[in-house]
């Protein structure tokens, strides 16, 4: 009433007028008499957001107040210290992280919203809807763990932080991806979510991450998850990726696990006959994925030669360099069908040349750079743009091997010759696939590819030449003029990722061919990439130009 101390329970059309009501409900007989519609008595809600957070909490310093006698206090169970887990291991801190999740109680409210904030991702980060990636299946994904709900949250909420400019919601992915680390150790111990495919699915998402966070500022982190995922793969089985989710999660691992191992130098269990084509036996194998079969025979050829150095015997190295040399020759030739069958699938040029119209920066030093290669290449689609850039990689990698081999032969001959011997080791003269010169004998396919016996020095002018291969300039400029189409803004996120492995390679020809300036072009672009979403790339370990693809 007016003038009574406290808050007014008159309806909304008397408080506005100042008047005293006479309280009937649903409607007041003042507001009836004066011909007036009643507002009725319900109050407006506000609900204001605390953005605080508990650090910030405590950070507060606390009121000081008037001592006050004792009092005996009852414990209460706490449920919530019950389930309290233990510290994990790690140089992130994990301490209380998870208290601040889970926040939406209501299983339905949990899934709408991350179905929301998963599709909103995709929209920015695959906007040209590929089905083939494996993370268009996520908003309709029935079974959602703990593990795989953490951590693709971590993921989304960070890319669409950035791309909003908001530090809360990318401060808020680290708690997300605090949460999965938890949820995934979690999963690992139970017997019946570790050889689940949704936990595959959150080790592949920590991997993206690390990728797009680095929030450790090192790479130790994305190896770390890169090493399990590997071993969990590789534990599962080839014969267990039929289903659709599981068999996209394994293409995609798949071309992540052969490049680390031409960086490691070492081999890779997909290099097996077995997981080569048993993942397949349901399914007809994409011309993709049998360009990757290439480049894991690729990564197993250097690691053999890496794991037999010449300071164990000289003999026995020389006959790995010729055999790795023989299986480089039927690589190329396979890659070059390869090729020919990817241009026969297509329904038009796999591409065509425009003239290029930069990055969009529109800046005096992209205008320089424009001139260095005036041309850009345009592609049907970024499936097609990505293999043809794949393509030139593994060329460039073996070509490079091969010219590494020719070298080292080279070396040894003009050692022993300066020595007065006129043998190393023996070998059987090797021919080119596709070389139909007479002087060039092919091996007896009833002897084997290596001999005990020692032969003449002049053998080793009778390998093939390397002709065109000898130069990786082409390939690597190639590589470059295909940047542009997968940098423009329309091809989203993942176009720029995926041309780091490319365009890391296209870096190290050109050092090792000496132009220069297309190095430094391909360097500033790949600065580019790493402030597009590729966090990663500004902690390397070493300078771009060294050689982590190109074997030597």
């Amino acid at each position: 009433m007016v003038g009574v101390p406290g808050r007014s329970k008159a309806c909304k059309t008397c408080k506005q007028r100042k008047v005293a009501c006479s309280l009937e409900r649903p409607i007041c007989k003042v507001c009836t008499k004066s011909n007036r519609e009643c507002g009725g008595y319900q109050r407006e809600r506000i609900f204001i957001l605390d953005a605080r957070t508990q650090k910030d909490a405590q950070a507060t310093p606390p009121k000081v107040c008037a001592p006050t006698p004792p009092q005996k206090h009852v414990p209460i169970p706490n449920k919530q210290a019950e389930r309290k887990p233990p510290d994990l291991q790690g140089t992130i801190s994990l301490k209380n992280a998870y208290i601040s999740l889970w926040t939406l109680q209501s299983p339905t409210a949990r899934a709408l919203y991350r179905e929301q904030i998963i599709s909103e991702f995709l929209y920015s980060y695959l906007p040209n809807g590929s089905t083939a990636n494996w993370l268009y299946m996520l908003p309709s994904h029935p079974h959602f763990t703990a593990a795989l709900e953490a951590s693709s949250l971590a993921v989304c909420t960070a890319h669409l932080g950035h791309i909003n400019s908001s530090p809360t919601l990318t401060q808020e992915s680290l708690k997300f991806y605090v949460q999965a680390l938890w949820e995934l150790q979690k999963a690992l111990w139970s017997d019946d979510l570790m050889y689940r495919d949704e936990t595959l699915a959150a080790c592949m998402l920590l991997i993206m991450y690390e990728v797009t966070e680095c929030p450790d500022k090192t790479i130790g982190a994305w190896q770390g998850h890169m090493a399990g995922c590997s071993k969990l793969f590789e534990t599962r089985g080839p014969d267990s990726f039929n289903e659709e989710f599981g068999h996209k999660l394994f293409m995609t691992f798949r071309q992540l696990e052969i490049q680390q191992a031409i960086v490691m130098k070492r081999d890779t269990f997909l290099a097996s006959a077995e997981w080569r084509e048993k993942p397949w036996k349901s399914r007809p194998k994409p011309i993709t994925q049998q360009l990757l079969d290439v480049e894991s025979e690729v990564a197993a050829g250097i690691a053999n030669v890496y794991a037999n150095p010449p300071s164990e015997s000289p003999e026995k190295f020389v006959m790995v360099l010729l055999e790795t040399l023989e299986k480089s020759w039927v690589l190329d030739a396979r890659l070059s069908a390869f090729h020919a069958r990817f241009e026969a699938q297509a329904d038009g040029p796999l591409y065509w040349s425009t003239l290029s119209k930069g990055f969009g920066n529109n800046s005096p030093k992209e205008q320089t750079q424009i001139s260095i290669f005036p041309v850009a290449f345009q592609f049907p689609n970024l499936t097609t743009a990505h293999t043809c850039m794949l393509y030139w990689a593994l060329t460039s990698i073996l070509w490079s091997g091969m010219a590494k081999i020719y070298e080292l032969l080279t070396a040894m001959q003009t050692e022993a010759q300066l020595q007065g011997s006129t043998t190393i080791s023996s070998f059987m003269p090797i021919a080119s696939p596709d070389s139909d010169h007479s002087g060039h004998a092919s091996p007896d396919p009833a002897s084997p590819a290596l001999s005990a016996i020692d032969l003449d020095l002049s053998l080793f002018a009778r390998l093939p030449p390397l002709e065109h291969r000898a130069d990786l300039t082409q390939p690597a400029k190639n590589i470059c003029q295909s940047l542009e189409y997968c940098m423009s803004s329309k091809q989203g996120t993942v176009a720029a990722a995926a041309a780091v492995f490319p365009l890391k390679v296209a870096i190290e020809a050109l050092c090792e061919s000496g132009c220069m300036k297309e190095m430094e072009w391909a360097k500033d672009v790949f600065e580019m990439i790493s402030g597009r979403g590729v966090e990663l790339l500004k902690h390397l370990e070493h300078k771009l130009e060294k050689r982590a693809y190109l074997p030597g």
